[in-house]
């Protein structure tokens, strides 16, 4: 079982907090977006075999090569980090890590709190995009249908409304639910919450 820390990364020469977060400052400065991009990409790593960075592995069939993964971005952050901290740090911290230490930061440049963030986690080497398709709720699905999904994760109706609501940090794509607003007959799954 992996034991998570809030002090794994003591052992690095730097501060790792620091420099994460300074990457990510610099960058959101010029996209402000990018708090719901790493939300999305940490909610899609972590859905489908944990939190492992499985997301990142590139290659036919990987998971970044799924349909539902299709529009994940940050990608860059993430190894502009991960260069910077190998040069200073090899081999301690994850890209598992990374990605949940930079989703926290812009979380907190985009007005929201700022949380403690325990690391430890190793990168998985197994990516295979049917795991993400079969695991990620698709975005067509009735509310009933997505809370089942998260129930198999452990998850409630709450935690569904927050993870999916986090995804857009105040927007979303019409695209994405107007069939249920203007369906025949209505979407009624939602009396499920």
């Amino acid at each position: 079982m992996l034991s998570l820390e809030s002090d794994f990364t003591q052992t690095c020469k730097i501060n790792v907090e620091e420099t994460v977060q300074g990457i990510v400052s610099r960058r959101f400065q010029n996209d402000s977006s990018l708090g719901a991009a790493l939300v999305r990409m940490q909610f899609h790593d972590c859905f489908v075999e944990g939190c492992d960075a499985s997301l990142l592995l590139n290659g036919n069939g990987t998971e970044k090569t799924a349909g539902p993964n299709g529009s994940v971005r940050g990608y860059e952050l993430i190894y502009e980090i991960k260069t910077e901290l190998e040069d200073k740090c090899a081999d301690k911290v994850s890209c598992a890590d990374i990605i949940v230490m930079a989703t926290r930061d812009t979380i907190a440049l985009s007005k929201g709190s700022r949380y403690e963030v325990e690391t430890g986690r190793r990168d998985g080497t197994d990516s295979q995009a049917s795991k993400a398709d079969a695991n990620l709720p698709s975005p067509s699905i009735s509310v009933f249908d997505s809370i089942e999904v998260f129930k198999t994760k452990g998850l409630n109706a709450t935690d569904m409304v927050l993870l999916l609501g986090g995804h857009t940090l105040g927007k979303a794509s019409c695209g994405n639910f107007e069939s249920r607003l203007y369906s025949s007959p209505p979407d009624k799954s939602r009396t499920g919450i």
